[in-house]
């Protein structure tokens, strides 16, 4: 995590590593998690989206 990302992918790498960290960010739907959750989860899931990439994180069949 020390070495800085200098392409796409690197950063991807650093991202998913966060959500993996903060993952208590997906357990919930992003309605009800506060603002700083959202933040963080949104960051994460757009720069895996830009890299195409999954974020990794299981996510709960809300409602099913």
């Amino acid at each position: 995590m020390e070495t800085p990302a200098s392409t796409l992918k690197g950063l991807s790498i650093k991202a998913r590593h966060l959500a993996y960290v903060l993952s208590e960010y997906w357990e919930s739907p992003i309605d009800q998690i506060d603002w700083q959750g959202r933040a963080v989860r949104l960051l994460v899931e757009e720069i895996c989206k830009i890299a195409h990439v999954p974020v990794d994180i299981r996510q709960p069949n809300f409602g099913e």
